[in-house]
């Protein structure tokens, strides 16, 4: 996600929204064509949120394009809540219906945890480095 939230530092939103959604797009073609069964596409609706749209939330870190580190990394989790959002979404009304989860809370709170948990890192490890990257004076660069 880090070069994403860069270019869109770097850019601006447009640009992000654009990169991260072409990214969303080479994640499914990976994840479907070439890796087979590690990635599951229940409906066309969910391929398009779940890859596309939430990918694309990546680009919305440049809504804070000062180059300062806190702004950076506000911007990382704003974007990575949104996409945090999109998966939880469609986690309790697509994947519940396809495993069926046991009923209750289970619809609610599963999608929290699985998504929860590898976005908290994918967070950590987003703001670490473009802090670093910030800090280096990465984003005044001429390219």
């Amino acid at each position: 996600m880090v070069p994403t939230m860069w270019l869109s530092l770097r850019r601006g939103i447009r640009v992000g929204v654009i990169a991260g959604a072409i990214f969303g797009f080479l994640a499914l073609f990976i994840d479907v064509l070439l890796l087979g069964a590690s990635a599951v596409v229940a409906t066309p609706l969910q391929a398009v949120l779940e890859y596309p749209v939430a990918f694309g939330l990546i680009g919305l870190t440049g809504m804070f394009r000062e180059n300062t580190v806190r702004l950076a990394i506000a911007g990382a989790a704003a974007s990575v809540f949104l996409r945090f959002l999109v998966h939880y979404t469609v986690g309790v009304f697509v994947w519940y219906y396809v495993y069926a989860f046991p009923s209750g809370y289970g619809q609610y709170v599963w999608p929290a945890i699985y998504n929860g948990s590898f976005l908290i890192v994918e967070f950590i490890i987003s703001a670490t480095l473009l802090g670093i990257l910030v800090r280096r004076g990465t984003l005044k660069y001429r390219l």
